[in-house]
């Protein structure tokens, strides 16, 4: 951790600035993708459980609608004048009643099948046949034999059995002569023709199913891997596992009471949010490149000149006073150049003083040598040329040409100059960074300088 930070701190500002805006952004956009993604992937599983009801009460009503056809079959053939007739007449004689079975009847119970491909027969048990006429005509004696006989009660109405072994449906009605049972009309249904809309409606891993009104399995069909109700025959446990493990939609018949079940397993429905995660990828990725980008530029944009003066400012520090960089911007980063540009214009003026005043000092020596060498002249001229020049001589004559003059003034010109630059360089540095504090080390006040200098 401590080596990433030291990294971290040891990068370029601009490199930091580039992920500061890089991370600022990201932190919002991530949120705000989350947040539209849950909002979107909720919409996509409420839009996909209205779709499934929508197709399983499209489906309910298709099959509902085959039903009241038959249901109404039945009603006609059950208020049929010949066949009420027939039904009423128990003495009638063979051979007449064989003529109006068929020249009468039989056509009422055939014709139908021929428009209808779902029927398989119509039959009418009666007290009033004595034999068996095809199969159409049956005498009452003989309902036993039939497999609905045993689940048919005593109601008027139409009742809608199944036999999901045969497999058949039979739509049975009881025809009532007071409170006497006469005669039953049976239609026997195609049980694949019946459900095959239903059947047409199963997509991968779905699956549906429906129970009458005794919570009997009426019909059930999947198309699921691993399928996990296989082996679950109870429709209270394939509907508990359902609720559990499955995205389910019902409807229920009016004319039957039969309900539908239409579900599908949790994964089948994600997948429609995952193809609209994968459609979000590259939009994404797409956001997050053009992030990078402006980062990127802005960052340069906005240390350039911060680039520009520090290299500058190297270059100084290995000699050059040239000044490469300008800025006539009002933020921080102008008023710092600038404020660079006027110290190093006022360097190289002092530094011009120093060499003027240098150049006065040897200027000042040479005027020193040749003075000394006119009193030695002098001097031999009046003494010899091995005599020694005394001191006093020397002396009456630097008073003579004012050198003590020159000397302090170069000695306090040239420290002043030197103080000077001093109290410039930590003026600029204060001032030009916040805090009053330059590469770690407190500014120190002239008059401190001072005080430490006297004592």
């Amino acid at each position: 951790m401590k080596r990433i930070r030291k990294k971290f701190r040891d990068m370029k500002y601009r490199h930091k600035l580039t992920i500061l805006l890089v991370t600022s952004s990201l932190v919002p956009m991530t949120m705000l993708a989350l947040y539209s993604h849950n909002s979107m992937s909720r919409l996509v599983r409420h839009n996909e459980v209205e779709d499934t009801s929508s197709i399983l009460e499209q489906t309910r009503e298709s099959i509902d609608s085959q039903i009241e056809v038959y249901t109404g079959l039945i009603n006609y053939l059950t208020y049929s004048p010949d066949i009420e007739e027939m039904i009423n007449e128990k003495n009638m004689d063979n051979y007449v009643a064989y003529a109006k079975y068929t020249q009468i009847v039989d056509p009422l119970l055939t014709v139908p099948k021929s428009y209808h491909d779902a029927i398989n027969q119509i039959q009418i048990f009666a007290d009033s046949i004595k034999v068996r006429h095809e199969y159409t005509l049956v005498p009452m004696d003989e309902i036993g034999q039939e497999w609905w006989s045993s689940q048919l009660n005593d109601e008027v109405q139409v009742q809608w059995l199944v036999n999901t072994e045969k497999p058949e449906i039979a739509a049975v009605r009881n025809i009532y002569d007071g409170r006497n049972r006469t005669a039953v009309l049976c239609i026997t249904l195609d049980y694949n023709k019946i459900f095959k809309p239903l059947k047409n409606i199963i997509s991968e891993e779905s699956g549906t199913m429906v129970l009458d009104q005794s919570q009997n399995i009426v019909y059930r069909d999947e198309n699921i891997q691993d399928n996990d109700l296989a082996d679950l025959g109870e429709s209270d446990k394939i509907l508990e596992q359902i609720s559990k493990e499955y995205v389910a939609v019902n409807s229920t018949s009016q004319n039957t009471g039969w309900k539908f079940y239409l579900y599908k397993t949790k994964k089948s429905v994600e997948k429609s949010v995952y193809q609209m995660l994968f459609a979000e990828i590259p939009l994404i990725a797409g956001c997050v490149l053009i992030i990078f980008i402006l980062g990127m530029a802005f960052s340069r944009l906005f240390t350039r000149k911060i680039e520009m003066l520090t290299e500058n400012m190297d270059q100084v520090n290995h000699g050059s006073r040239e000044v490469t960089v300008t800025s006539d911007a009002e933020d921080e980063v102008g008023v710092l150049i600038r404020s660079f540009r006027r110290m190093m214009g006022e360097i190289d003026r002092l530094i011009s003083e120093v060499y003027d005043r240098m150049d006065l000092v040897f200027r000042g020596h040479e005027l020193f040598v040749i003075s000394q060498g006119e009193v030695q002249g002098r001097f031999v001229r009046g003494q010899g040329s091995n005599a020694p020049v005394p001191g006093h001589v020397v002396s009456d004559f630097i008073r003579e040409v004012q050198l003590d003059r020159v000397l302090v003034l170069i000695i306090f010109g040239t420290l002043q100059v030197i103080g000077s630059i001093l109290d410039r360089f930590l003026l600029f540095f204060c001032r030009s960074f916040c805090g009053g504090s330059v590469l770690g080390h407190d500014c120190v006040a002239r008059s401190n300088c001072k005080s430490s200098g006297q004592q």
